[in-house]
């Protein structure tokens, strides 16, 4: 299936179900819903499909590039990876240097770099060597198998 459609048919079935719960909670004076300004919707719209919409795409690529558990290990690295733009970041105050999250950065490196090489010589194992690449050469098996089948 492509990705755009899946994407696009959950973004309807998420408007046809959750609209009408929004309605019954705004008409029930459960929750009072207020039109936006242009400012916010723009806001709203921009992080939308920057936020969501582009991270899910590219973790839907990524999972069918590799494998869901090395995705899922890699979204997992953003924690590391805020510490560490907390702690070079010279306009934020830098978060205390303890060893209980230098271990846990350590082990969540460490896993996804292990997962990755496990990964890699699992779908190397798996991968056929194509046979030749060569145009004049595949003419010639293509021709060895046509005799062979008795074509």
């Amino acid at each position: 299936m492509d990705i755009w459609m899946f994407f696009g048919f959950l973004g309807l079935i998420h408007s046809l179900f959750c609209i009408p719960i929004l309605a019954i909670l705004h008409f029930s004076n459960f929750e009072i819903f207020k039109p936006l300004t242009i400012e916010v919707s723009l806001y709203l719209s921009v992080n939308g499909l920057l936020g969501t919409v582009l991270s899910n795409v590219l973790w839907a690529k990524a999972i069918i590039l590799t494998s869901p558990l090395i995705v899922n290990i890699g979204t997992s690295m953003s924690i590391p990876l805020s510490f560490f733009a907390d702690y070079i970041n010279p306009n934020s105050t830098p978060p205390p240097m303890r060893v209980e999250y230098l271990i846990g950065s350590g082990l969540v490196v460490s896993s996804f770099l292990l997962a990755s090489i496990v990964d890699q010589n699992e779908t190397s194992a798996r991968t056929p060597v194509p046979r030749i690449s060569l145009g004049l050469a595949a003419e010639c098996l293509e021709e060895e198998d046509e005799d062979e089948d008795g074509v």
